[in-house]
């Protein structure tokens, strides 16, 4: 959820590249004279504004898949699946894909990736 030092940010991809996204990271951080890549110097070197973890997707049409949308970005990321289309879904359906955010980032503090506590 947004804080004083993370506000929210709204992130849409039109016209997506995954895999040039993260080459162009990478490279990006080699241009920058990192010498070490590793997970952050990378994360830090993505193209694609100051959210560089996505907490939240919404996939509309009712795919079950992410389609390659934001690959690094969102591997911790809740994921709500709509049976609406994108121009069908509504400031209603926005509350409620948000209230299961909230619910799960709730009931769920541990990432299961890492075994890390959220926020540490």
């Amino acid at each position: 959820m947004p804080t004083a030092d993370r506000p929210a940010h709204l992130t849409m991809a039109i016209g997506y590249d995954p895999h040039g996204d993260i080459v162009e990271g990478i490279r990006r951080a080699i241009a920058a004279g990192v010498t070490e890549i590793d997970e952050q110097a990378i994360t830090a070197a993505l193209p694609g504004g100051p959210s560089k973890e996505i907490d939240l997707v919404i996939r509309t049409s009712g795919e079950q898949r992410l389609s390659g949308f934001f690959p690094w970005q969102t591997a911790k990321a809740e994921i709500v699946v709509s049976e609406k289309l994108w121009p069908d879904f509504t400031e209603h359906d926005f509350a409620q894909a948000l209230e299961f955010y909230a619910a799960h980032r709730t009931a769920a503090p541990c990432d299961e990736v890492r075994g890390e506590r959220r926020g540490s």
